[in-house]
């Protein structure tokens, strides 16, 4: 089976879902959940920027996708995983000391993802805190200089 044919039927799947939870509570889910293909890497950022809220996934949390997110300040609801594979989220939002999108379990992570809906100035808030604190992800050094540090000593333990 292809890539393209798992993909088709995970989204079958993901619509079916969402169409039952939406219209659990008397809603339509293609007024609000809209479906992208792969995008081009400029269209990707122009969607993000048009976006008000990410939904981080629980289990799998995002890695480039968060990061980009960051990079358009985009608010993220994240709730860690047991994992290192649902914790990335976190980590970016504790490095970034943007804390206040992380839910400890599910019922606050709607509550989280409901009030970012709603609260235009909260929204604005943690868009301006992501603005004013992502430099500490992409403008430092201290990951490379640590790669550099162990480099080095394994090189020298084995002369």
């Amino acid at each position: 089976m292809s890539i393209k044919t798992l993909c088709s039927k995970r989204n079958i799947l993901i619509t079916k879902r969402l169409k039952r939870a939406f219209a659990a509570v008397g809603l339509d889910s293609f007024d609000y959940c809209v479906f992208s293909p792969v995008l081009p890497r400029d269209d990707y950022f122009d969607l993000l920027s048009l976006a008000d809220i990410y939904l981080d996934t629980f289990d799998w949390a995002g890695g480039n996708t968060t990061l980009d997110a960051i990079a358009c300040h985009l608010p993220i609801v994240t709730c860690p995983g047991e994992f290192m594979r649902g914790r990335h989220s976190y980590g970016f939002l504790q490095a970034i000391a943007v804390r206040q999108t992380i839910a400890d379990d599910t019922f606050q992570y709607i509550q989280i993802a409901v009030r970012l809906a709603v609260d235009i100035d909260w929204r604005y808030s943690v868009r301006e805190a992501l603005k004013l604190s992502s430099n500490v992800l992409f403008d430092n050094p201290t990951a490379t200089q640590n790669l550099e540090a162990f480099i080095k000593q394994a090189i020298s333990a084995r002369n």
